[in-house]
């Protein structure tokens, strides 16, 4: 039984502070959009993908992302939940390897240690998943729904994927719903 929380989106306030990086001041993010198609419409830029957006971030601007208000409560309740040896970040680096360096240093700086060790970068959340007793927490419904296929799946709501934002105690209820499946199937 492993629980694989997303960094970006879930733990870290990566999408507004990267239109701010670009120049786009805006206090929340604005509905069902790509980050780097916000950017464009905003400021008249061109990006065509993902590598060149991404490019121009440097490893201080991973490492220093502001965390979410909850992020560390949850960090907390997946590890009295799973166990500290089965909780792990799960996230996706950019071309750019300034994120891969500047995501482990957010990790350093922001998670407990046990939990900063355990850090796994990957583009296809979905090959963790060994069975129906795996657990990842995201903000992608695209890596929910892959996930899924295999493993559990929690959407944690976001503007940019049209679900509500949950409060900390609706997750964990959400979360303590997931367990209880995972205990059903014993």
């Amino acid at each position: 039984m492993a629980c694989y929380i997303d960094l970006d989106g879930v733990l870290v306030r990566l999408h507004l502070e990267a239109l701010r990086h670009y120049g786009v001041k805006l206090d929340e993010f604005p509905g069902q959009r790509r980050t780097m198609d916000i950017v464009n419409a905003e400021t008249g830029s061109k990006y065509e993908d993902h590598y060149l957006f991404w490019s121009t971030f440097d490893e201080s601007f991973w490492a220093f992302l502001p965390p979410f208000e909850w992020a560390h409560k949850l960090v907390i309740f997946a590890g009295n939940t799973f166990g500290h040896g089965d909780v792990y970040v799960a996230t996706r680096p950019t071309h750019n390897p300034k994120s891969r360096s500047g995501k482990q240093l957010w990790c350093d700086r922001y998670l407990p240690g046990w939990l900063s060790s355990n850090v796994i970068m990957i583009k296809d959340k979905f090959r963790l998943a060994t069975g129906k007793h795996d657990l990842l927490i995201d903000d992608s419904p695209e890596n929910c729904r892959q996930f899924a296929q295999r493993g559990q799946s929690i959407l944690i709501g976001r503007p940019w994927n049209g679900r509500p934002t949950q409060t900390f105690e609706k997750l964990k209820e959400e979360i303590h719903d997931a367990c209880d499946k995972m205990v059903d199937l014993d």
